[in-house]
Order: structure tokens, then C-alpha cells, then sequence
């Protein structure tokens, strides 16, 4: 059997994935939205995690509903079977072993953020790596997150699992990025505006793999095809992918070595 890193590291190159599914056509983080995300030539799905009351992983970005589904409870508060009931912008509220289930009938790839702002980040650690070890690799996943504790208790749990440390502008000055993300696993996952080509060869002189987020202009999805990043995560993966099919039809790219 294939094993989680081997069917990471065998995704294609750039692995473009839809944030949150496809949120500017259909409701984030629902099975909606990922179905729009396959048909539109995504290569994977990027989604948030946060556990309910019982302790289950449900895909939903906010720790309330307010913003989703005009209800003002919190996530964290609700049983499944409560959410269950729950529609966020008229959709169900998958979960995790929904979403994984789903990939898989679609062959899509999938990127899991732990969320940090929830009751108990342990708990929610744990739930993720116990979900996800009960799913069988055959298609690339990766758990990333801003909370390194996080991906460190993680790869105790889940060793053969992909981790990415997710990078803003302030963590990098912060914490000294690469020293964490070598230490914590295959990938880094930047803000935009921090992947430049002395950056990029940082990282693979770290031979860590880096998808960049969020990628919604042409210009910047060309620039960073041009670098030669190994995922692009974009609110439009329609337009991504008529550019990244654009770009490896043509001349080769640059080098950032």
C-alpha cells in the first residue's frame, strides 16, 4: 500500500488546491464547494478543522456559525447531531471523515488546517490524527497549521503523516521559520508576499516542499509558477488552472537554485 508521504510527495507539481473548496462559487467548506473545486480542474482541497462538543471534526473555518449560517453559537459548543441540523449558507457542515471519504471517491488530495483558537488544542490534535490514521493514503494528504505545538504533537501521533507550517509575514520574523519547519516536517506553507526567489531556495536547501497561499491573480500565480513552488492554494482554482496549464506549456521555468 501506498503510504501517506509516498503519495504526497508523488503529487503533481504544482499541486494546485481549492481553498476552502471553491468559495467564490459555491458555500466554503462544504461538499458543494469541493465539487465545484474537482470539476474545475483542482488538484486537491484545502479545508479547516475544529472539533464539536463530542469531540468530533467538523470542516468549518469560524469558531462560531455567525458568519456562515447567521447563527451565533460556537462550534465547539454543538454535538454533531446539533450541527447536523446546521446549514452554512444553505449546506450541510461535512465532516472530516465526509470530506476524506469524498477525496477519495474523487481522487483529490487534501489539505487539513488544524485550527488554533478551539477549547483544547490537544484534543483537537489528537481527534485529527486518530481520523485521519483510519483512512488509507491513497491520495496526498497534508496537515498543516500556524500553531507549531500543534504539528509537533502531531507528528508524535501521526509520524508518517505530512505536516506544513503555515507562514505569515510576522511568524517569520517570529520564530525563525526554517529552523521549524525542518524540524516539524516536508512543508512550508507561505503568505504570498513572503515567496521570493532567495526565500524559495532557502527552503529547498531545507528540501522543504512549499505551497503558497492565497493565489487569486494571474500575475502572481505566473510569478510563482515561474519560481518553480510545488502547490499553489487558490479561492479561484478555474483560473489557476488555465494559468498553471498555461505556464507548463511553455518556455521552462526559472530556477530558484
Amino acid at each position: 500500500m501506498t503510504s501517506f508521504r509516498e503519495a504526497y510527495l508523488a503529487l503533481p507539481r504544482p499541486t494546485l488546491f481549492g481553498h476552502r473548496g471553491c468559495r467564490g462559487e459555491a458555500p466554503e467548506n462544504t461538499l458543494a464547494a469541493f465539487e465545484v473545486a474537482a470539476r474545475a480542474g483542482a488538484d486537491g482541497i484545502e479545508i479547516d478543522v475544529r472539533p464539536c462538543r463530542d469531540g468530533s471534526l467538523v470542516v468549518m473555518h469560524d469558531p462560531t456559525l455567525e458568519r456562515t449560517a447567521g447563527d451565533r453559537r460556537s462550534v465547539a459548543a454543538l454535538s454533531l447531531g446539533e450541527l447536523s441540523a446546521v446549514r452554512s449558507e444553505g449546506e450541510p457542515i461535512p465532516t472530516l471523515d465526509e470530506t476524506l471519504e469524498f477525496c477519495r471517491r474523487r481522487g483529490l488530495a487534501l489539505n487539513v488546517e488544524l485550527k488554533r483558537d478551539v477549547p483544547s488544542r490537544p484534543r483537537a490534535v489528537l481527534a485529527a490524527a486518530r481520523t485521519l490514521l483510519r483512512h488509507k493514503p491513497g491520495h496526498g494528504v497534508v496537515v498543516s497549521s500556524f500553531d507549531p505545538l500543534m504539528l509537533a504533537a502531531f507528528r508524535v501521533l501521526a509520524p508518517e503523516i505530512p505536516t506544513a507550517l503555515l507562514l505569515e509575514p510576522d511568524s517569520a520574523r517570529k520564530h525563525g521559520h526554517e529552523r521549524l519547519a525542518r524540524f516539524l516536517g516536508l512543508a512550508v506553507h507561505p503568505d504570498r508576499a513572503m515567496v521570493t526567489p532567495e526565500r524559495l531556495r532557502r527552503w529547498r536547501e531545507e528540501s522543504l516542499r512549499v505551497a503558497v497561499w492565497t493565489v487569486n491573480e494571474p500575475d502572481e500565480l505566473r510569478r510563482l509558477c515561474r519560481l518553480g513552488v510545488d502547490g499553489l492554494i487558490s479561492d479561484n482554482p478555474a483560473l489557476a488552472r488555465s494559468v498553471i496549464d498555461e505556464e507548463l506549456a511553455g518556455p521552462p521555468r526559472l530556477s530558484a537554485t
